[in-house]
């Protein structure tokens, strides 16, 4: 893909102050960025000039978004890496990989999340484990297997996709993601004198092929149509 080529590609954040390339040389890992926002996340960060990782379960959607991005942004710009976030020996795994590929990590985006709908008292706890394995666990798991890679060479981002934790009938979802903004809070303290910066991002509702499916099933316990809740 020519430098002319990839100037015609245009995205939201290339109308914000960061400039295209910007990001060249660091590589990041973006978890369920197989569609949705962690599609068009590692779309940005391969724009900013970052290799992105894509950290799917879905070999599918993985391959595909992997492919996409590299023809829109030019050969290399991503890679598949099939990661079940839930699964030590996954994000082992996964770790292995990228540091053998390109030999440092930068950024670590923790996005895939587990979409489990159902009341309290309704909710079995096999999906609360669900829930807990991949909003929380898969999180925490991605932190230590690349934290230590940040800290030895003192530098890198570590973001989490959270939530509110207010959503009735979202509770396996909402419950761990409002974890997730304790889990950043304790890591901001204790990196505190370090230049490893941790954070969260709470992108509210967003129309993607996931929240969709989900709330076509939500709505109707909210007494609304799908565009109603929207």
């Amino acid at each position: 893909m020519t430098a002319r080529m990839n100037q015609e590609v245009i995205l939201p954040i290339s109308k914000g102050k960061l400039k295209q390339g910007c990001l060249a040389g660091k590589v990041a890992v973006v978890t369920g960025a197989g569609r949705g926002i962690g599609y068009e996340a590692a779309r940005s960060l391969a724009w900013l000039g970052a290799k992105v990782v894509i950290a799917e379960i879905d070999p599918i959607t993985g391959r595909n978004a992997a492919e996409r991005i590299s023809a829109e942004m030019g050969p290399g710009a991503a890679t598949f890496v099939k990661t079940d976030v839930a699964d030590e020996d996954s994000v082992s795994k996964l770790a292995s990989d990228v540091l053998k590929t390109y030999g440092r990590i930068d950024v670590v985006l923790n996005n895939a999340c587990a979409f489990v709908l159902a009341a309290v008292k309704d909710t079995r706890i096999g999906d609360w484990d669900r829930g807990y394995q991949v909003n929380l666990r898969g999180p925490l798991l991605l932190t230590m297997a690349f934290l230590p890679t940040m800290l030895r060479k003192n530098s890198g981002v570590l973001v989490n996709v959270s939530s509110s934790g207010a959503a009735p009938y979202m509770g396996p979802y909402e419950v761990y993601k409002t974890a997730q903004v304790e889990l950043t809070n304790t890591l901001a303290a204790e990196l505190e004198e370090t230049n490893v910066v941790t954070f969260t991002i709470g992108p509210g509702l967003v129309r993607t092929p996931g929240s969709l499916e989900g709330i076509s099933k939500l709505a109707p316990l909210y007494g609304k149509t799908v565009d109603e809740f929207y």
